[in-house]
């Protein structure tokens, strides 16, 4: 019933500590077959994989920043960029490098364990955004006035880490980093675009996403970088990701990077990405007005994790029932409590990952025979509430109270159909 990620692919879509999937973000586990063996040096085209329609990164019009800088190292390379277009979403590495119909994709955070990635290019971080026009005094997360504004995050990233541990859940609403490339339903960008509207009064993004708005909608925003906290990374170093052994293109770009590091800056600020020091990447100081992911060691990733498939610690060996006497759900079978259960599922996220009916997404469904962790009532409690070290779910559900814990239970029971046999209720 639970997802991690080492990494997360660029800054599109996000993610919490720990939890599944841009930080992405910026966000999806995908087994990256061995690689094909292509190596540029042979080949006068860069082949990228690029995002058909993901403004301010990519799209078909090559309108996006990374766009421009894929034309800027092709150049040193004395090669043309090619495109393969995918969404960059659940399923980016496996359909793309992975399928051999491309050999770089840009935006990757250091340390994803699916690619073999280049030094960083960029370091961005989190933001806190506000129109500034409204008077208010937000120099941080701790602000006090955040406690009477609406606030809006993508789910599972991990500024929503964030925001919990400073108990503003309630004023917040939260945003999916999953969308339909055929429509403009649910993109990420729709908090930003509601922080302009004035649906939300402060929105906490990934900064390339965010200063991307601040650039390009007219209103006056207000960045203010996050820095990262104890356990909770807020800034990321971001490479671009090659076939692993693909030794010979990753260095080829390495010394594109080191040779055009002005050019990529440049155009890094032209979009409004807020930069913050990277050791070795490109960016070496922040950009004008403000500063999202994965550090090698980091437990979650920006909005980009949402675009690839974090492993599932479903798969991890079930702990089994607590030895002595085990919890029991007082609301098993209680209708009223199960629809207060699965207001409570949407309300803290749980659909990020398990999807909207339960059916499965970034994590396993939680309503038929797919469901591999969890075997009682017991163990799902213990999980969810971060008794079980060495599972990962989001701490953000770690602050439930113990009744809304069973009120999802509850809820998640009556909508499953699987063998009666697996879970013990």
């Amino acid at each position: 019933m639970t997802c991690t990620s080492s990494g997360v692919l660029a800054a599109r879509g996000l993610l919490v500590v720990g939890a599944c999937s841009l930080p992405a973000a910026l966000a999806l586990s995908v087994a990256l077959a061995p690689s094909t063996g292509a190596v540029f040096a042979q080949s006068p085209e860069l082949r990228v994989c690029g995002d058909p329609d993901n403004l301010p990164y990519s799209n078909e019009r090559l309108e996006g920043f990374e766009n421009r800088i894929a034309a800027v190292v092709a150049a040193e390379l004395g090669a043309t960029p090619v495109y393969a277009w995918w969404p960059h979403q659940r399923g980016l590495v496996r359909n793309t490098i992975d399928a051999g119909t491309c050999d770089v994709i840009f935006g990757v955070p250091e340390g994803l364990d699916f690619v073999l990635w280049t030094k960083p290019y960029y370091r961005s971080s989190y933001v806190m955004a506000y129109r500034d026009d409204r008077g208010y005094d937000l120099p941080s997360l701790d602000a006090p006035a955040l406690q009477q504004l609406r606030i809006g995050v993508h789910v599972n990233t991990p500024p929503e880490e964030s925001l919990a541990r400073r108990g503003l859940l309630d004023n917040v609403s939260t945003y999916s980093l999953f969308f339909d490339p055929r429509g403009d339903r649910d993109r990420p960008r729709k908090l930003l675009d509601d922080l302009v509207a004035g649906t939300v009064d402060v929105a906490v993004a990934w900064g390339p996403l965010a200063g991307y708005a601040a650039a390009t909608s007219g209103a006056p925003l207000e960045l203010v970088p996050l820095e990262d906290e104890p356990g909770v990374p807020l800034s990321f170093d971001i490479s671009m990701g090659v076939a692993k052994g693909n030794e010979a293109l990753k260095d080829r770009l390495e010394t594109a990077i080191d040779r055009r590091r002005t050019e990529i800056l440049a155009i890094l600020e032209e979009y409004g990405v807020p930069l913050v020091p990277a050791g070795g990447g490109a960016a070496a100081a922040p950009a004008a007005g403000v500063s999202g992911a994965a550090d090698p060691n980091a437990e979650a990733a920006p909005e980009e994790a949402a675009q690839l498939e974090p492993p599932s610690a479903a798969a991890a060996a079930d702990p089994g029932p607590t030895p002595g006497p085990r919890k029991l759900n007082p609301f098993t079978g209680n209708a009223d409590m199960a629809a207060e259960g699965r207001t409570l599922y949407f309300q803290v996220g749980c659909q990020g990952c398990h999807g909207g009916g339960g059916g499965g997404g970034m994590a396993t469904s939680v309503i038929d025979d797919a469901w591999t962790f969890g075997s009682d009532d017991d163990v799902l409690f213990r999980l969810i509430k971060g008794e079980i070290p060495e599972q990962t779910m989001p701490t953000v559900y770690s602050v439930l109270e113990d009744e809304e814990v069973w009120q999802i239970l509850a809820f998640i029971r009556s909508v499953y159909a699987g063998d009666p046999g697996r879970i013990d209720w």
